[in-house]
């Protein structure tokens, strides 16, 4: 008899521990993640990086792609949407005006978005390439997103990459 309570204690502690585990796991996914704090803040948005030097007024994404050969190498302003970030660190985040797309990672890795940047226009200050993954280097970035899946993924795939020194996120 004793054994069949001390077998229920431990049942019932093992599934109030496992319930536990389990709010706590959905309660880290719900609170995004912050790991480089703003250099700036100031009329809605918060700047990471450094600081935002340029006066000139961002170009889209599509022009930019368009005169690639002009920009090759130089710092330019962007704008658009940031249409997803990496999950893990935002230490990425797929840019896109509504006509293409293209991947930002960050200034040797020196700075990172908060990972709820997602839906957000941001703007941001960088240098813009053309790229090709390797297979690897694509299922990785596919595994970052959110409930993200890399099966589909065969062979090396084709990107535009803007490297930043510097992003701008709205607050809200």
């Amino acid at each position: 008899m004793k054994y069949l309570f001390l077998s229920l204690a431990l049942l019932c502690s093992a599934s109030r521990l496992q319930s536990q585990t389990k709010e706590i796991q959905a309660a880290e996914t719900k609170v995004p993640k912050r790991l480089s704090p703003p250099i700036e803040t100031k009329n809605g948005v918060e700047v990471f990086g450094a600081a935002m030097t340029t006066t000139d007024q961002p170009v889209s994404l599509t022009e930019a792609i368009k005169n690639i050969a002009a920009v090759k190498g130089k710092e330019i302003k962007v704008s658009g949407t940031a249409a997803e970030v990496c999950q893990n660190k935002g230490c990425w985040l797929m840019l896109t005006d509504g006509v293409t797309s293209a991947r930002v990672t960050f200034d040797k890795y020196s700075f990172f978005v908060p990972t709820n940047s997602s839906g957000k226009q941001v703007t941001l200050v960088g240098r813009l390439e053309e790229k090709v993954l390797s297979e690897d280097e694509a299922k990785h970035y596919a595994e970052d997103k959110q409930a993200g899946s890399s099966a589909g993924i065969k062979g090396p795939q084709k990107e535009y990459s803007l490297v930043a020194t510097s992003i701008a996120v709205p607050v809200k």
